[in-house]
């Protein structure tokens, strides 16, 4: 069941993260558009039955903000349905993720993470791919699994020198089983943030919606650790 759903969820996911001011347009469009164009195609051939080429500019103005309009309405009910479908089938894998068994099974490539994903980081491009594939080991690691990370497709950037490599996490779990895990997860958000920065990367760049009083608390905590590491343990 919790795979079945899982599934779902995924399917979901273009109305849902941080790409959604890009993923809901697209998918909507893909969804509704052909569909609206094509109603659009059928009332010009109606209008000009002798005219080979259809142009939707011929079209009255008053004809064509209807037909968008009535699509208009229907994606948005669409979409309404999909955040609402999306969000309980969220806390319904959470609620089964406590109890459901997860059997090992063969060595496979459970993740994998590029540091193209995080250019804009520069020469730390490949330190954040490789804490963002760390992270990912770690959630399967605490629940007492087998995960290991292995740098691929290493090389350099000829013109800048950066570094560039892809992350692979290799286990034995499926994907459903490794969501089933995170959702089990003890560790709090300020404890995630926290263990960034002692990782050396700003959980920022992997949340930026990241609350900012968790942020600036993450910040304190960890300078309050590392300055008396800098001064050799010394305080005051």
């Amino acid at each position: 069941m919790y795979q079945k759903l899982y599934e779902a969820y995924k399917n979901l996911s273009w109305c849902d993260g941080l790409m959604v001011n890009i993923t809901v347009p697209m998918h909507l469009e893909r969804k509704f558009g052909d569909r609206m164009r094509l109603e659009l195609d059928a009332l010009h051939r109606q209008l000009f039955p002798r005219r080979k080429k259809i142009d939707h500019r011929n079209l009255p103005e008053e004809a064509t903000t209807s037909i968008q309009g009535a699509w208009a309405d229907s994606a948005l009910i669409y979409l309404k349905c999909a955040i609402g479908r999306r969000s309980w089938l969220k806390r319904k894998l959470f609620a089964l993720a406590q109890t459901v068994e997860i059997v090992p099974g063969e060595h496979r490539l459970m993740h994998q993470v590029s540091s193209g994903a995080y250019g804009s980081q520069g020469y730390d491009a490949s330190r954040y791919a490789r804490q963002s594939a760390e992270r990912y080991a770690d959630s399967i690691r605490a629940e007492g699994f087998t995960a290991e990370v292995k740098e691929a497709n290493d090389h350099t950037d000829g013109r800048w020198g950066i570094h560039h490599a892809d992350y692979e996490v290799w286990g034995n779990l499926e994907d459903w089983q490794v969501d089933a895990l995170q959702r089990r997860s003890k560790t709090s958000l300020l404890d995630w943030a926290v263990s960034c920065w002692r990782n050396g990367v700003n959980p920022k760049v992997y949340d930026p919606f990241l609350p900012y009083d968790i942020f600036d608390k993450s910040c304190s905590i960890w300078s309050l650790e590392i300055v008396p590491a800098m001064s050799g343990g010394k305080e005051g």
